[in-house]
């Protein structure tokens, strides 16, 4: 008998095959509650290429999106992340990575006072941006941060420089800003 026909495997499968539908279906019904009946999904198209780590859950690959998308008449859209994650949005400046160091969060590592750079935080430089009024970017109980720059998570970075390329294509001129085009 093969494994896959084993009665047990065969209702897990069927139970993961349940819940993810039921999942997938909460996901398009609170899409529609908070964004209403027209909407469009951007996502971005890197990919990882099958370079998956050993042992590591693995996310959702972008063609099941987008085919869950399609199923439910919600146009997606992919978009080209080329510098979205190293381009300051205010000045379309270049930023620079580890700006700030903090006690390493592995205890043994710690223990030894090792330090490591904070992983996704980027600052502007850039003078325009330190000038604008802006909070400087602070943890609750450990001192500020005293950088004469701008601080950005990266992740943020890149979402609001998404929507400026979307912006621009959409209601712009028609074409990517040059701070994002690979033939600048």
């Amino acid at each position: 008998m093969s494994f896959t026909r084993i009665e047990i495997h065969v209702a897990r499968r069927f139970k993961a095959f349940s819940l993810r539908q039921k999942s997938e279906s909460k996901l398009i019904k609170n899409m529609r509650r908070r964004y209403g009946k027209n909407f469009s999904v951007i996502l971005g198209d890197w990919s990882d290429a099958g370079k998956q780590c050993a042992f590591r859950s693995h996310r959702r690959p972008r063609g099941e999106f987008r085919t869950l998308f399609a199923r439910n008449g919600i146009p997606c859209y992919l978009l080209d992340e080329y510098r979205t994650s190293s381009v300051c949005p205010d000045c379309h400046g270049r930023v620079k990575k580890n700006i700030r160091q903090r006690l390493s969060s592995r205890p043994w590592q710690a223990r030894k006072g090792r330090m490591e750079y904070v992983h996704g935080l980027v600052g502007c430089p850039n003078p325009e941006c330190i000038n604008q009024d802006w909070t400087p970017f602070e943890i609750p109980g450990r001192r500020p941060l005293r950088l004469r720059m701008r601080v950005h998570n990266r992740d943020v970075l890149s979402t609001k420089n998404f929507l400026s390329i979307v912006r621009s294509v959409v209601f712009g001129n028609g074409r990517r800003p040059d701070a994002f085009s690979r033939n600048r």
